[in-house]
């Protein structure tokens, strides 16, 4: 008598080589899909013929459709946080208040993400399943902003400049949840660049900022 293969048994091993090559692979089929029809419209089906895999073989890397799509999104959101770090893990021209390097890395990352229209999809706040994206994404983002920041801030043009009872990792969950905020509201629609950096200036960077 065969025994029925438990559901762990039945997951593919993350340790095998191939792990992660088929799990990008599937990833890149989805966005291939998503790019024509968009996340909402994701259909596994569509996936795995794009993938050239069987609906099986899907059901070994992802348990379903929106695990894949916080995969997604986390792999976008990495190009997010590259924009941000970028600026804020450069060092400034000498004498460049701190809270003008990290507005300016805040609205390049806003930027990125509106003339982007992928990254737009998933920020779209009437998508559906965005509540657990943006968690999976919200982390993937803060922490690479932290590594980013680590150096500058423990020796760099940053030391002493941010507030010293403020961990760096929480400084850029901070800084994340704002940009999260601001593109899945409708403040990027309704205020200008000059008013978003004001409402930075006004209400982020008196938390963060060292006085």
């Amino acid at each position: 008598m065969v025994e029925s293969m438990t559901n762990a048994q039945w997951r593919a091993d993350p340790s095998s080589n191939a792990f992660d090559e088929i799990r990008s692979n599937l990833v890149d089929a989805a966005i291939c899909c998503i790019e024509e029809n968009g996340p909402d419209r994701l259909r596994v089906e569509e996936v795995v013929a794009v993938a050239g895999v069987s609906r099986a073989t899907f059901y070994r890397y992802f348990t379903d459709k929106e695990e894949l799509l916080v995969e997604v999104m986390a792999r976008n959101s990495v190009r997010l946080a590259e924009e941000l770090a970028d600026v804020l893990g450069s060092d400034p021209p000498a004498g460049t208040p701190l809270g003008d390097v990290v507005i300016d890395g805040i609205m390049a990352a806003i930027r990125m993400v509106r003339n982007d229209p992928f990254s737009a999809r998933f920020f779209d706040p009437r998508s559906a399943g965005l509540t657990s994206r943006l968690a999976a994404a919200t982390t993937m983002i803060s922490g690479l902003i932290a590594d980013s920041m680590t150096d500058q801030t423990v020796s760099g043009a940053f030391s002493g400049r941010f507030r010293s009872d403020l961990p760096t990792r929480q400084i850029a969950e901070w800084i994340t949840l704002v940009i999260v905020a601001v593109l899945t509201s409708e403040l990027d629609e309704q205020k200008s660049d000059d008013e978003l950096e004001a409402m930075f200036e006004a209400f982020l960077l008196p938390a963060i900022l060292a006085s």
